[in-house]
């Protein structure tokens, strides 16, 4: 945590505002010694008519936040807007490191056209070689450009545009009393992607970005059937999801066909698990046996437990619902305000030091 915080000299507010594929989530957040509050927690559609609107997103979060006042803001992006890569250096201060980066190339990316930019993420010791990493990412000027019109029209100073990989990566270590688990998989579940992390002794040592989502069902389903809507669909996954003897669930499918639903959840499963193994065995190469897998966003109800199965690794799903507070390394952070697990990647940011 920044030094002003822990040495009680910053009392300061932020909005994180951390925009999805789905929905955009909205943390206010207080900043006083080393405390981080949660002051209030809200979210809304992300797109109006189909198509997402930063001038309309940048209103809404004015709307949902409140009070008087010029507001520092920090922007989560989805990750189909940013272009990020883990990058690694054998050997070198970390004084250096700016400069290192400046040399490394960055597909489809061009200072031309991109706001380039990265964020230290630590060392490990590796065969006799010190490896500092980094989180490298991009953002379009002209979305980047944008945002900050627009959120400054509604009164609101954006002090950072970040990328949602990021926010994954900075809420792993709210897990740094996890000592069973060093090595761990940061799996942020969207709509229409899944962001992965890998997490070794607390540095994040590769990141990558797999094009299954919430939309892999939702979708296939829809394709496959004629009388269910997407809102009936979307109820079966959030409360049946893939485990049909947990919930009566006979309600969900009164005109969803009920053997045609698991038959694609299943089938869907199979990809996105499929995905995931290769990323662990990817790890386990390259010595990084990865022991625990945390989720973000929003799996389909049981999903987790479905992974677990057939992984053979341990799941869990990120939950902030009846949590009062939770000790980080240096800080504390309370949950003045009701959260839950849609919430877990804009908590990330706030206990980033960036943010401040």
């Amino acid at each position: 945590m920044d030094l002003l915080i822990k040495n009680n000299v910053i009392k300061q507010t932020r909005l994180i505002v951390d925009i999805g594929t789905y929905r955009t989530k909205v943390l206010e957040v207080r900043y006083e010694a080393k405390n981080i509050h949660i002051l209030s927690a809200k979210s809304f559609e992300s797109t109006a008519g189909g198509e997402m609107n930063f001038a309309d997103i940048a209103r809404r979060v004015r709307g949902v936040s409140g009070g008087s006042g010029q507001k520092n803001v920090v922007v989560i992006l989805p990750a189909g807007l940013t272009e990020n890569r883990v990058a690694s250096f054998k050997n070198i201060k970390e004084t250096e490191l700016c400069k290192a980066v400046e040399n490394e190339s960055f597909r489809k990316v061009s200072p031309a056209t991109h706001e380039i930019d990265y964020a230290y993420l630590g060392k490990r010791d590796e065969q006799g070689d010190t490896v500092r990493y980094c989180l490298m990412a991009a953002v379009a000027k002209s979305v980047d450009n944008e945002i900050v019109s627009e959120f400054q029209t509604c009164g609101m100073k954006v002090i950072s545009v970040v990328t949602s990989v990021y926010a994954g990566i900075n809420l792993s270590g709210l897990f740094f009393d996890d000592y069973e688990h060093p090595n761990r998989l940061m799996a942020d579940f969207g709509r229409d992607s899944m962001r992965l992390s890998a997490i070794s002794d607390g540095v994040a040592v590769y990141t990558r970005v797999i094009a299954l989502g919430r939309a892999s069902y939702e979708d296939a389903l829809f394709n496959a059937q004629d009388d269910a809507g997407r809102p009936e669909i979307s109820e079966a996954l959030e409360k049946v999801g893939c485990k049909p003897m947990l919930t009566p669930h006979s309600r969900y499918f009164e005109k969803l066909d009920e053997m045609l639903y698991f038959d694609i959840v299943k089938s869907v499963n199979t990809n996105i698990i499929g995905e995931l193994s290769r990323v662990l065995d990817l790890c386990e190469t390259n010595e990084i046996p990865i022991t625990k897998i945390y989720f973000t966003g929003r799996p389909i109800f049981g999903f987790e437990k479905a992974a677990a199965e057939n992984l053979g690794t341990e799941c869990e799903i990120v939950d902030f619902r009846g949590v009062m507070e939770k000790e980080g390394r240096d800080y504390v952070i309370c949950f003045d305000a009701e959260t839950d697990r849609e919430f877990a990647n804009a908590v990330g940011m706030a206990i980033s030091p960036y943010t401040i």
